[in-house]
C-alpha cells in the first residue's frame, strides 16, 4: 500500500520486483496491456507456458500475481480475486 495512488502508478511504472510494465505498443506474443487484461487501464499480463503473470495499479496498490500450470480461466479468476481485495 502506498500514500498515495500518484505513488502507486509511479511504483508500477517503475516496475515491481524487476517486471516493468511493456511499454505502449510493445507488446510481443503473450504479452498483453490495458483494459484488455481486464484489470484496468494501468495493467499487464503475460502468459508463456506453464507461467501466466499479472500486474496492476488500483488505487493505492500495485498487485503482482504469479502463477503456474493453471488454464486461462483459473488464472482470470484468480487475478479477479485478488483485484477485489484492493480498495
Amino acid at each position: 500500500m502506498f500514500r498515495d495512488e500518484g505513488e502507486a502508478d509511479r511504483a508500477w511504472q517503475s516496475g515491481v520486483l524487476g517486471f516493468v510494465p511493456p511499454a505502449p505498443g510493445e507488446l510481443p506474443p503473450g504479452l498483453n496491456r490495458g483494459t484488455g487484461t481486464g484489470l484496468g487501464l494501468s495493467s499487464w499480463t503475460y502468459t508463456r507456458t506453464p507461467v501466466q503473470l499479472a500486474c496492476w495499479h488500483k488505487s493505492v496498490f500495485v498487485a503482482l500475481v504469479v502463477l503456474t500450470n493453471l488454464d486461462a480461466t483459473a488464472f482470470k479468476t484468480a487475478t479477479a480475486a485478488v483485484d477485489a481485495r484492493l480498495n
